[in-house]
């Protein structure tokens, strides 16, 4: 989305460019406690004291008790890749990082992290990787946030509120919302309202493969009702956000192999 790094929460997926221009895609989920032994290990550069303070139960006891430390140590994690620089070439390394967040109310309690990490410590190491984390977030040339939602009452409106308060309250602006799962609209108009007619009529019979023709409507009917709903949030969605709006297909399958990533994917590169 014209971003280098595209902001969206918690774990993320690394694209990198080889001396080649071969690309080179790989996921990782941030693990709070393997982040903040990295962190120690970084901070303290002989071994055997970094063991002993990673072994000591006053330690892990700090850990476990510090409010927000895993939520910093991991976003921590996020601004270290963003930084990270390929030898004497001193090019980023990752192309492009993407972050998935959690839902709606972890993923603002998230980003507020920094905040209150950055006002409450003012001075040492873990305020100043605060305040940086904070201008990651808030720069528009390298991050973007981009918001997620379905078409449903309730994440439209989680959705809408999102936008407010990560503008209000954390100062990072949105750069577009996905609409996931669209049930898209798969009739024509003539189709549409022979099926509305045929279900009122009470019709009765079968199509091919022995398929009962009631069976068939029902399904058409909730397909109908389903790219109606979906219609009136996008609606919805693009009069409360100011930003751009991209939809994405329901895909009606168990699991999701490469060639629906690679849907989606256009769909977004598309937009």
């Amino acid at each position: 989305m014209g971003y280098r790094y595209c902001l969206i929460g918690l774990i993320w997926v690394g694209l990198t460019l080889s001396a080649r221009a071969e690309r080179v895609e790989f996921t990782l989920n941030l693990d709070p406690a393997g982040v903040m032994e990295e962190y120690v290990r970084h901070v303290v550069k002989i071994e055997l004291l970094a063991r002993r303070i990673l072994e000591s139960p006053i330690y892990h006891r700090f850990f476990a008790a510090a409010p927000g430390l895993k939520e910093l140590m991991t976003l921590g994690k996020l601004l270290v890749l963003a930084e990270a620089h390929e030898g004497w070439s001193r090019r980023p390394r990752y192309d492009l990082i993407v972050v998935d967040a959690p839902a709606t109310g972890h993923g603002l309690s998230l980003l507020k992290v920094p905040v209150a990490a950055s006002e409450a410590v003012p001075v040492g190491p873990v305020g100043h990787q605060a305040r940086r984390l904070l201008g990651l977030l808030r720069d528009k040339k390298k991050s973007g946030l981009v918001i997620v939602t379905t078409p449903e009452e309730m994440a439209v409106v989680e959705a809408v509120e999102f936008h407010r308060l990560a503008t209000q309250e954390v100062g990072i602006q949105a750069q577009a919302v996905v609409l996931n799962a669209c049930h898209e609209r798969r009739f024509s108009e003539a189709e549409e309202a022979a099926v509305l007619r045929l279900a009122a009529g009470g019709a009765s019979g079968r199509l091919q493969r022995g398929i009962p023709l009631a069976g068939a409507l029902r399904a058409a009917r909730r397909q109908l009702r389903r790219a109606k709903l979906t219609r009136f949030y996008q609606t919805r969605l693009k009069r409360s956000l100011p930003l751009p709006l991209v939809a994405l297909p329901y895909l009606f399958r168990e699991e999701i192999g490469p060639e629906d990533v690679r849907e989606l994917a256009e769909r977004l590169a598309a937009a």
